[in-house]
Order: C-alpha cells, then structure tokens, then sequence
C-alpha cells in the first residue's frame, strides 16, 4: 500500500480511510501526533469531488469531539460540504473500561 489512507469500492459503496497520525499540526502539544496532514486533506477532497456513490469515512481517531485529531473542525467542514454523498463518518479510537 503506498498510502496509509486510501479509497476503496464495495459493490458500490465508497470505504475512504484516512490515517490521523500525520505530523505537522500547528496545534501539536507533544505525544502521539493527531492530525489529517495537507497532504491527505487535499486528496480527501478530490475524492469527495470525483467519486460516484455513497461514501463512509473511516479513521482510527476521531473527528470531532475531545479527542479528536488536531483540525477536526476542517475536516468535518469538508464532510459537511459532501454531505449528500458522505453517509457516515466513524473511528475506532476511543475505549471506554
């Protein structure tokens, strides 16, 4: 895989990944980097333009809320503006004991 984020197709439906833990975030405190680079983001929206379907984005981190990566707010502005493609954004990072 070339990528850590990439895009694919199941029968239709759009799966983009994105990986949260670019490096660069001019919010970083130190720690585990938490961030959707300039990189990623500018494909993130290139494949929201061009693709044809539902789309569910996945991350590992999450995109709103406390622990959120760093420009959670961009990205969820680029989610807002596809909304009528994007029919869920989800994560897995967050465990509750």
């Amino acid at each position: 895989m070339p990528r850590r984020y990439y895009a694919r197709n199941i029968d239709g439906l759009w799966l983009l990944v994105l990986d949260g833990n670019d490096r660069g975030s001019p919010n970083h405190k130190g720690g585990y980097p938490s961030y959707v680079g300039k990189e990623q983001t500018k494909w993130l929206k290139e494949q929201l333009a061009s693709l044809e379907g539902p789309v569910i984005v996945v991350s590992h981190q999450p995109l709103a809320g406390a622990w959120a990566v760093d420009n959670s707010k961009e990205i969820q502005g680029i989610l807002g503006e596809a909304s009528d493609k994007v029919l869920l954004a989800i994560n897995g990072a967050l465990s509750h004991r």
